[in-house]
């Protein structure tokens, strides 16, 4: 089942984050947050975005968000895609179906991109960035420090419209 997030799921999302933080390159972060930081985080992205989990037989299996792309305006109908899967669970489908659901909100948000920074040693991210229909559109190389190496990021993009675009609407506010 996926579902909208709330703020009594966080203690689980944050425990399927924080492997991804202190034991991989796919976060950029140093540290896992805190409880209250990751609470703040959710506050604010769901001001506007969607955050979804995916749960399955009353246990959360992962998770996606939507969040702002870039600060000015011009950029308003650009959205970030991040997507967690408990680890354990990774290649059971979960993923496929949380960006699936996330694209459809998006779309009907009048959103007309979604963009996945991937660390670009992240092979499996790739793949699956690729199998949703996300292009390849830059590689910034070396730009993160962590574990004591330079890495790389691979930028991706999915269009989900053209032309002239519709007002945005809060995910709170779709009918």
């Amino acid at each position: 089942m996926i579902r909208a997030a709330t703020s009594a799921d966080l203690p689980r999302l944050l425990e399927i984050y924080a492997p991804y933080v202190s034991e991989e390159t796919a976060s950029f972060e140093y540290d896992p947050p805190s409880l209250q930081a990751f609470e703040e985080r959710f506050e604010r992205i769901t001001a506007f975005y969607p955050w979804l989990v995916l749960e399955e037989e009353g246990m959360l299996k992962g998770y996606a968000y939507l969040s702002r792309a870039f600060e000015r305006k011009a950029y308003r109908f650009l959205a970030d895609l991040s997507v967690y899967i408990e680890r354990s669970e990774v290649g059971k489908g979960y993923g496929r179906a949380l960006v699936s659901a996330i694209e459809e909100i998006a779309k009907r948000q009048h959103i007309c991109a979604l963009y996945a920074i991937i660390t670009a040693e992240n092979k499996g991210s790739i793949s699956f960035h690729e199998r949703m229909g996300f292009s390849h559109v830059a590689t910034l190389p070396d730009c993160g420090y962590k574990f004591g190496r330079w890495l790389s990021v691979v930028w991706y993009e999915k269009r989900l419209s053209f032309g002239e675009p519709q007002e945005l609407i809060a995910y709170r506010d779709l009918p």
